[in-house]
């Protein structure tokens, strides 16, 4: 009887051979099933949503957040992915959209897709409140920039309480504190970029694109000097410390607590992060940067802007200077933060697509960023990364009483359906999810990298016996290296998932043995070597 052989290897080390379907973990969804745990509350704090509608004090609010974990699964700890929904601050229907929160068709679909990688994924709800239609820019971009620094805050909070979890609750969710990531579509790209850039208060008042925007002229002297941001009444940077509007406080009551400290003897660190569309509230706030960032981004994206360009939502009246993904590629670029990934040397399909888009975006390729490149639709209208599908029978949320959308009377005249499909065309799951399986095979594998994961191996071959064939390099890109150690190998075929043959190699008669110029999708193959009179089946990741 054979040994089982069990073994935990760095994917930047891994030899897939003779492994079986857990050696697919990360890169392939092996799990069928995801248990999913609903409403986990991760923090507590003031919200003024309804405060703007009401003057009134800032409320508590619990933070809660849903966890999506692969089912039976049998490893102890897993990589932790948090992902922030979009919405602009505000929720459906009052934010004129029909998405903006973490039931969000697109944060349910990559969660869902996570887990059965073998993640675990928690899709977090955040604070929201501002006013896009205040009447004065200053005033836009004071409100603005406060709803980010309230879910920059939460974001760091999530993270905080899964560490939290992990230490002092017996780890209920199988995460590895040490192998996090946290991803955010749209606003919660933004809050992304927020949190891997902005660890210091005295980023907010000296910013460099434009120089002081964060900050206001109340003396009208031409020479701005007063915070829309002040911790006095907003708390650190991580939300550590309580805060209490003194009498000074803009627009809010005296006494009135504007931030709860959570979970404060844990670190907001995190390892990697993905931005799929947001912009960051100033660049120079990742001059600093020590944890990288994947970029997805439409390059006329006509809400967030992909290079430096002012934020406009509900109104045509811009709200505040931003920059986009090709800026932050640029700077990653500059301060070698992508290094690990340039080291690597992809050259997959849709790595070869994010250079191409960045030559038709006319700047360099900066490895870490895949600009999205697309002809607008009939309206002459660029859809940004479409990842969103919805029913257009189904009921709204409370703001809109319950009406379906293709009911539901939006501002423009029109249903909350057809508004959504000015810049989501013909939308479908089928649409949206082809767009996710692009960010995917982008992000994945560079998440991967950044968070050195490891790929557990469980296979009944014994040692001797795997080291008969050797692939390298592994995972692979466009070539594969072969070596026998045994009798010289004869043939060798690389079969896909599905068995289609997708290339064959005859007549080798060596021990040694060159495949250059493989070009396939990323996943995981099937490799049938001929070794003398044997016939050995093998499976391998390409990149």
């Amino acid at each position: 009887m054979k040994k089982q052989f069990f073994q935990i290897i760095p994917i930047v080390l891994l030899t897939f051979l003779g492994v079986d379907s857990s050696a697919q973990r990360f890169i392939s969804e092996i799990f069928t099933e995801v248990n999913v745990i609903e409403n986990i509350v991760y923090g507590e704090n003031a919200t003024v949503l309804f405060q703007l509608a009401t003057g009134g004090d800032a409320t508590p609010e619990e933070l809660m957040c849903d966890v999506y974990e692969p089912a039976n699964d049998n490893l102890e700890k897993r990589p932790l992915v948090l992902v922030f929904h979009s919405g602009t601050f505000l929720p459906p229907v009052v934010n004129n959209q029909i998405i903006g929160s973490r039931k969000d068709s697109s944060v349910v679909e990559i969660c869902n897709q996570l887990a059965r990688r073998g993640f675990v994924a928690a899709a977090a709800s955040y604070r929201l409140g501002w006013n896009p239609v205040a009447p004065s820019q200053p005033t836009r971009a004071t409100s603005y920039i406060r709803a980010l620094y309230r879910g920059i805050q939460d974001g760091r909070t999530a993270i905080r309480y899964f560490k939290k979890t992990e230490a002092e609750e017996n780890n209920p969710f199988g995460i590895d504190e040490s192998k996090i990531a946290s991803l955010g579509i749209g606003t919660g790209g933004s809050i992304v970029l927020g949190m891997l850039g902005l660890d210091d208060y005295g980023e907010l008042l000296n910013t460099t694109n434009p120089e002081a925007k964060f900050l206001l002229d109340l003396d009208q002297d031409g020479i701005p000097e007063t915070p829309m941001v002040d911790t006095l009444y907003a708390g650190d940077v991580e939300g550590k410390r309580l805060a209490i509007a003194p009498e000074t406080a803009q627009g809010f009551l005296q006494g009135d607590t504007l931030n709860y400290p959570n979970h404060v003897n844990y670190s907001s660190e995190f390892q990697v992060g993905i931005n799929i569309g947001g912009t960051i509230g100033d660049i120079s706030w990742l001059e600093d940067q020590t944890a990288p960032c994947i970029a997805i981004h439409s390059v006329d994206d006509p809400i967030n802007p992909y290079n430096d360009f002012p934020l406009i939502f509900a109104i045509l009246d811009p709200i505040i200077n931003v920059q986009g993904s090709q800026k932050v590629g640029e700077l990653q670029e500059l301060n070698g933060i992508n290094q690990k990934w340039k080291d690597f040397g992809f050259s997959d399909p849709i790595t070869q697509l994010a250079i191409t888009n960045s030559d038709k975006a006319e700047h360099n390729y900066y490895e870490g960023l895949l600009p999205y490149v697309q002809d607008p639709n009939s309206l002459g209208l660029d859809e940004g990364v479409a990842i969103d599908w919805w029913d257009p029978n189904a009921a709204s949320p409370n703001q809109g009483m319950g009406t379906p959308w293709n009911m539901l009377q939006h501002p423009s005249g029109v249903s909350f359906h057809e508004a959504g499909l000015t810049l989501n065309e013909n939308m479908s799951a089928e649409k949206a999810r082809a767009n996710i399986d692009t960010v995917m095979q982008f992000m994945i594998p560079r998440m991967m990298l950044q968070l050195e994961l490891e790929i557990v191996l469980d296979t009944e071959d014994t040692l001797e016996e795997k080291l008969s064939l050797k692939f390298t390099p592994n995972p692979a890109h466009n070539y594969v290296v072969m070596e026998s150690s045994g009798a010289p190998i004869e043939a060798i075929q690389i079969f896909d998932n599905s068995g289609r043959l997708i290339l064959a190699h005859n007549d080798i008669h060596d021990k040694r043995h060159v495949i250059e110029s493989i070009q396939v999708q990323l996943g995981v193959y099937i490799i049938k070597a001929q070794i003398g009179e044997q016939v050995v089946f093998k499976k391998m990741v390409f990149l």
